[in-house]
This record gives structure tokens, sequence and C-alpha cells, in this order.
């Protein structure tokens, strides 16, 4: 009796330990957060729209109702509604809670994903997760962009699906395919892997999401927004490359590969014209779009691959899965900056236990990473400009995409040859427990052999 409450002593102590860690954790990163909050250009944009719908305004499209051009609010109703109360804040402590969430939300899901996809090379995956992704998490928390959060949110639902938590996976998808709409092409993949609960949940639980905004603007308002969102932003996507960020996604790269890239309307006209070819842009352009088509044929059909691969384990198809999602989209999503390449921490997260046994795919992954922090430690504004327009980080998505592509079909492969070798290591259970009551001599006494066992010898 007194032992145990020994024990019990000792886990209150070690949970009020860990209690107050994570308080003066949370306290740091709010600090942080205030002292960054200059240099927090996107969150700015929120914290000006969520004041302008305090104010009572419904135009959310708007050129003024962020800040002015081109920094518009461009997310579905639904956001600006949650970033509501921060509002009601000045701009540093607003954006203090908001660095705070984003940052231990990056923490909670990357320490899950390190525990999911567990691999016996952790050097080599702490080495690759700091050189691929850490620069531009930092750089995205740094922005407060939103879209950090939400790559968390969408790898969080495929680690839940690893775990056979699907109520938990459809309301993480619903909820980040409700804030950006590109977590919204999982439904794809899952549909390909025959996950159709899963499908039917999260489409069911976007739909209510997407609903929401009625309870603020009224029906009417409600679907003018989403109209007025559709024809300004989802279909104008060539005002944001031309206005926003450099575009490093193939279709932005290509452009500027194959013809003169216009850098009139930017804010930032400093940079290089890179040709390597002088191509008119209709034909440029179709190149690009062909291009894109067979990425997404390619990625769908291993997606296809990855479904008949029942017999691989699930933690491993999740992490296939991960990578070759998060790649694709970099790499042929519509727009694409720097900023939304912190999306490489799933992969940094996922390939490196997937590459085990796989000489030349950990060599290329080596490879990336160094070439990775190559360029960013390059000295000199004009020099960056000209790496990205240039299109090195595309370079380095397009060889991410081609080693998930290759994990996925070897898993295929694996589950069809019947290799049962496991992929990620997994602790083993302690079969043998000793009983507190049991004396000594019970433990070190050999079993006696039957009357049975006797006549047999």
């Amino acid at each position: 009796m007194a032992r145990l409450l020994r024990r019990r002593r000792r886990l209150c102590t070690e949970r009020s330990a860990h209690t107050a860690a994570l308080i003066a954790a949370c306290v740091a990163l709010v600090l942080l957060g205030r002292a960054l909050s200059k240099h927090s250009i996107d969150y700015a944009v929120y914290h000006q729209a969520a004041r302008s719908l305090l104010a009572g305004r419904t135009d959310l499209y708007a050129g003024d109702f962020a800040l002015q051009p081109p920094m518009r609010y461009v997310y579905p109703p639904l956001f600006v509604m949650l970033v509501a109360p921060l509002g009601r804040l000045t701009l540093a402590d607003g954006f203090g809670l908001w660095f705070a969430l984003s940052a231990l939300t990056t923490l909670a899901v990357a320490r899950a994903g390190w525990r999911a996809w567990n691999g016996r090379d952790t050097r080599l995956r702490l080495c690759v997760l700091l050189g691929l992704a850490g620069p531009f998490v930092v750089y995205g928390l740094r922005s407060g962009n939103v879209h950090l959060p939400v790559v968390m949110l969408a790898t969080a639902a495929i680690i839940a699906w690893s775990r056979r938590q699907t109520w938990r996976a459809s309301l993480l998808l619903a909820f980040a395919g409700a804030i950006k709409v590109f977590p919204l092409f999982l439904l794809v993949y899952f549909t390909l892997l025959r996950q159709w609960r899963l499908v039917a949940r999260a489409a069911g639980l976007s739909v209510l999401l997407w609903l929401l905004p009625v309870l603020q603007f009224g029906p009417r308002a409600t679907i003018a927004l989403y109209r007025h969102w559709h024809e300004d932003v989802a279909s104008n996507i060539d005002r944001l490359r031309l206005e926003s960020r450099l575009d490093v996604s193939i279709i932005g790269a290509g452009a500027r590969w194959l013809g003169e890239a216009d850098y009139a309307q930017r804010i930032d006209r400093d940079y290089p014209q890179i040709n390597l070819f002088r191509i008119d842009r209709a034909t440029s352009g179709r190149l690009m779009r062909l291009f894109v088509a067979v990425v997404w044929a390619l990625s769908l059909a291993g997606c296809i691959r990855l479904g008949r691969a029942r017999g691989a384990e699930r933690a491993a198809r999740s992490a296939g899965l991960a990578s070759l999602w998060m790649t694709t989209q970099l790499l042929v999503g519509p727009y694409t900056t720097l900023l939304y390449l912190c999306g490489w921490l799933v992969p940094a997260l996922a390939l490196p236990c997937l590459l085990r046994g796989r000489r030349f795919g950990r060599s290329a992954l080596i490879a990336v990473t160094l070439v990775n922090l190559a360029l960013i430690l390059v000295p000199g504004s004009a020099a960056h400009r000209a790496i990205e327009a240039a299109g090195a980080h595309t370079v380095l998505g397009l060889c991410l995409w081609i080693l998930s592509l290759t994990v996925v079909f070897n898993l295929s492969r694996r589950s069809r040859t019947g290799d049962a070798q496991p992929l990620f290591h997994r602790p083993r259970p302690n079969i043998e427990r000793r009983d507190p009551h049991s004396s000594p001599e019970t433990l070190n006494a050999v079993p006696r052999k039957t009357e049975g066992a006797r006549s047999r010898s």
C-alpha cells in the first residue's frame, strides 16, 4: 500500500512538472510572437480582416477589406469568422497567440508523425527534418501564414487514419479543407484507397462547415460571398502569380524557363530573367499543362497501387500517402510560393523511414537536403532572387516527388512478393511481467514434468 501511494505521488509530481513546462513554453512562445509581430506579413492581413468584420463589413473580397492590394483576403468566409476574436486584440498580442498556437500545433503533429512513422535511423531523420523543412517552417511561423497549420491538420488526419480513428481523421480533414481547399484533394486519394467511410464522413462534415457562414451572414449573403470568392480568387490564380510572391510550382517555373516573365506588376521587380528557351506563352502553357497532367496521372496510379498493397503495414501506407500527396500538391498546385514549402515537413518525416535499405534513395534524399541548405545559406538578396527565379526549389520538389512515387510503388511490390521485413520500428511488448505477490522461490522454480511426459521420455 505504501509503495502504491509513493507511485501515485511520483506520477502526480511528473504531471505537475509537465503541466508547468507546457505553460512556461506557451508563455515563452507568446512573448516570442509579440517580439516578431513586426514581421508578421500574412497575419497582418488576417488581423485587419477580423477588425473589418467586427466593424460590420461583409464585403470580404473588396480591395480594402484587409490591407491594400496585393495584401487581400483570399480565403473562404469561415476563416475570417474563426480569427474574428483576435481582431479585438492589438496586432502584437494577437500575433503572439497565433504564433504560439501555430508552433504548438506544428510540434504536436511532428511528434505524432515521428512516433507513427518510427524508423530506426534517428540521425538521418533529424538531419533531413532540420535541413529540409526546418528553414521553411521557421519562415512560415514568422510570417504567420495559415498554410502551415492547415498542412499540419491534414497530416494529423492521415496519421489518425493510420491508427483507424476514422471520425477524427474525417473531422481534421474537413476542418482543414474549410480553411484552404487543397486538403480536400485527399478525398480523391482516399477514394482510390477505397476508404468509403472516411470519404463519406469527411464530405458530410465539409458540407456542414462550409454552411456555417450562414449563421453570420445569412443564406443570400453567403451564396454571394462564395460566388465572389470563386470569381475573384479560385478562378483568378493568374492575378496572384502576378501580384504576390513568385510562383515556384512547375507551372510558374516552367513559364520562366520557356519564356520571359512579367515582373512589372510586382512590388519587388528586381527578379532576373532566366530563360532556357524562347517559346510563346500559349505553347509553353500547353506544355506545362501536359506535364501537370502526367504528374497527376502518375500520382493517382501510385495511389491505386498503394490501395492494392493490403499486405503492407498501415503506418507505411499512411507515410507513403502523406509524402506523395504533399509533394504532388506543392509541385503541380495552381500556386506555390517558398512560404508553402513548409509542407516539406511531411516528406521529411516519412521518406527516411520508407527509404530504409535503399542506398540510392537515401543518398538522393541527403543530396536534396544539402542542396537546400546550400541555397538557403547563399549570401545576398540578389542571389536569392536569382535562385528563386531560376526554379531551383522546383527541381528539389520534383526530386522529392520522384522519391515519394518510388517508395509508393516499392510498397506495392513488397506486398506482392510477401516481404515481411517491417519498415518501421515497434517496441516489443513486455510479455514476461513479474507478479509483485510472488516469491523468489516461485519465480525461480522449474516446472515439473507431468506423468505423460515422464512416460514418453
